[in-house]
């Protein structure tokens, strides 16, 4: 990951596509479009145990949080967290599509959003940095 986009490398062909990047408006990093792709530097990223689809959250007060193709860089989902969470600091997302997210708010709180981006539960975490969320590998867990 680099700076408001991620960058997906085939090894074989040693070529490069991003999710995200290209040219945006001159404009504060608090207004700018979040629509289709991160204003903002990305702080963690995950990817699928098919290793088809990837899911990044950014920093900012109203941090966004994206799924997108692993292989082409093409956007599946955007999600907006509500104003306040700082960033996403740790993510995770498991082979049904459901996301887990835990943001850099006083009480990192804990998110999970199903695979459409609507929000299933927000719970308060720890005073302490939460470093890392993940899913349990077993299938059907």
């Amino acid at each position: 990951m680099t700076a408001a986009l991620g960058v997906i490398l085939d090894t074989g062909a040693n070529t490069q596509k991003f999710f995200g990047g290209g040219e945006v408006d001159n404009t504060a990093k608090n207004v700018a479009n979040d629509m289709n792709a991160h204003t903002d530097d990305v702080l963690s990223i995950a990817i699928d145990p098919s290793r088809s689809t990837a899911v990044s959250g950014q920093s900012g007060a109203a941090p966004t949080i994206f799924t997108w193709d692993a292989v082409t860089g093409e956007k599946k989902n955007r999600i907006k967290v509500a104003k306040g969470a700082r960033g996403i600091a740790a993510i995770s997302i498991n082979g049904s599509g459901m996301i887990a997210a835990v943001d850099l708010h006083n009480e990192h709180q804990v998110y999970c959003f199903d695979p459409a981006g609507n929000s299933i539960f927000k719970e308060k975490g720890d005073t302490n940095k939460i470093h890392d969320v993940c899913w349990d590998a077993k299938s059907g867990s």
